[in-house]
């Protein structure tokens, strides 16, 4: 991806490169079109980066469940990955709301939205547990070794 040119890009850049750090994350995701929004960003952050999705100049919004609460931004595709709330599973209405947030009279006609449901994390701890372990040598060991 290419860098964006955008003031408003710069700006908030800036900013949270002297507000929070130097290699904060997000600075990089934003330069390049991509941001992802919380409700633990600052306010001054967050409304920033709603405001430059909601004009373009963002194209790639990742987001938690805080598009469910109260946050109208013109997205033409959502993907959920996981259907809740910390660890709760939406309900029927607010799962609803989710996805009828995709696709906008004044944007697109129509939304996509995609669900990927992740297996739980049980096949990792299977794998660490599986009797049937293998002896790791370190190939630095054999060379030393010779």
């Amino acid at each position: 991806h290419k860098v964006i040119d955008n003031e408003k890009i710069k700006n908030l850049c800036s900013f949270l490169e002297s507000e929070i750090h130097p290699l904060y994350s997000l600075v990089r995701c934003i330069k390049k079109g991509v941001a992802f929004h919380h409700g633990g960003l600052l306010d001054v952050a967050r409304l920033e980066i709603e405001d430059l999705f909601s004009s373009g100049v963002i194209k790639n919004l990742v987001c938690t469940s805080t598009l469910l609460q109260g946050v109208n931004l013109p997205a033409d595709r959502i993907v959920v990955i996981s259907p809740k709330i910390g660890n709760y599973e939406l309900s029927q209405f607010e799962f609803l709301n989710l996805i009828g947030r995709a696709g906008r009279i004044n944007t697109s006609l129509y939304g996509e939205i995609f669900c990927i449901e992740l297996s739980d994390e049980e096949w990792a701890e299977e794998r660490i547990k599986n009797e049937d372990k293998k002896e790791i040598v370190s190939s630095v060991l054999n060379k030393l070794n010779g």
